[in-house]
C-alpha cells in the first residue's frame, strides 16, 4: 500500500510537470520528451502493482482455507467451529450454572457400583466436566467418589462408574465445569463401530472415518440382565486410530451374567500438543 502511495504521489507531481512544462516557453522538446518517458514508465509501473494486487486478491478468494476478518466477532472471544461443526469456545460462553443445568444427569445403581450417564445438552462443547458423588449415613458424609471427563461434544452421553459404599443410605451429585484443555478435540462423530459375540469375550471394531488421526479413544460397556445394571466394564483405550483405519479388540466377559449391553464413547480425542 505504501509502494501504491509513493507511485500515485509521483504522477501527481509528473502531471505538475507536464502542466508547467506545456504552458511556459523555455522547456526543449528532448526534456518534453523525457518527462513524458518517465511518466509512462510510472505509470506502467502502477498498473503492475494493481495486476499483482487484484491477483493476489483472487487468490485468496478461491482458497477455501483463508477467511475474510468478520467484524463483527472479536477474535478474543473465539468463537470458532471445528471441521465437525462443532463450537469450541476458549472462555464460558455462559454462567457455569447455567451450563450445568443444561447437563443431563442420570444414574443407575447396583450394590457397590453406580453408572453415571451425563448428558451435554448444551450448545458448545465442554472441555472438562468433573462429577463427584458424595455418600451419606444418617446425614453424615461417610465417603466420595469422582470422575472426569474432557472435550464433551454438544447432545453426547459420556459415563463415569463410581463405588457405592455399603454403608450408604443416600447420596447428591455434584458438578463442575472448567475451561482448560481448549486444544483438545473430540473427533467421536467420525467414529463407528461393529460387534460380535465371541466365547466369554466380545469382539468390537472401530473405524475412523474422518480424515484426522485419533490419538486416543476411550469406551466403556453398560452391561444389563433383565434390564437391571450388572457391570460397567471399561476396557483398555484404543491408540493411534488412523484416518481410514479400522482396529479390532476384545473384551472379556466371563465373569458378567449379561443378556444386553450398550456402548459409549466418552471420546476420540487429538490433543493439539
Amino acid at each position: 500500500m505504501v509502494k501504491r502511495k509513493n507511485i500515485l504521489i509521483l504522477l501527481s507531481l509528473m502531471t505538475t510537470v507536464l502542466i508547467i512544462t506545456s504552458c511556459g516557453s523555455n522547456v526543449s522538446l528532448a526534456d518534453y520528451e523525457k518527462v513524458i518517458a518517465e511518466r509512462d514508465a510510472v505509470i506502467a509501473e502502477r498498473d503492475a502493482a494493481i495486476q499483482e494486487r487484484d491477483q493476489a486478491l483472487k487468490k485468496v478468494g478461491s482458497n477455501s482455507n483463508v477467511k475474510e476478518p468478520d467484524s463483527t466477532i472479536n477474535i478474543n472471544e473465539l468463537i470458532s467451529l471445528s471441521e465437525e461443526g462443532k463450537i469450541y469456545t476458549d472462555r464460558m460462553p455462559i454462567p457455569e450454572e447455567e451450563i450445568i443445568s443444561n447437563i443431563a444427569v442420570q444414574t443407575k445403581e447396583l450394590d457397590g457400583i453406580m453408572a453415571v450417564f451425563l448428558t451435554n445438552n448444551n450448545e458448545f462443547v465442554i472441555p472438562d466436566l468433573d462429577v463427584e458423588a458424595l455418600f451419606y449415613n444418617n446425614g453424615n458424609l461417610v465417603e466420595t467418589d469422582s470422575d472426569g471427563h474432557d472435550v464433551i461434544l454438544p447432545g453426547h452421553t459420556v459415563v463415569s462408574r463410581l463405588r457405592i459404599p455399603g454403608n450408604a443410605d443416600e447420596y447428591k451429585m455434584e458438578l463442575s465445569v472448567k475451561w482448560i484443555g481448549l486444544h483438545y478435540r473430540n473427533w467421536t462423530d467420525n467414529v463407528s463401530y461393529t460387534c460380535s459375540d465371541g466365547n466369554d469375550c466380545i469382539f468390537i471394531e472401530f473405524t475412523n472415518n474422518g480424515d484426522v488421526d485419533i490419538e486416543e479413544l476411550e469406551y466403556n460397556f453398560v452391561f444389563y440382565r433383565n434390564g437391571e445394571l450388572v457391570e460397567i466394564d471399561y476396557p483398555e483405550d484404543v491408540r493411534d486410530l488412523k484416518a481410514g483405519a479400522t482396529i479390532r479388540e476384545k473384551v472379556y466377559t466371563p465373569s458378567i451374567n449379561y443378556d444386553s449391553y450398550e456402548i459409549y464413547i466418552n471420546q476420540a480425542h487429538t490433543f493439539g500438543l
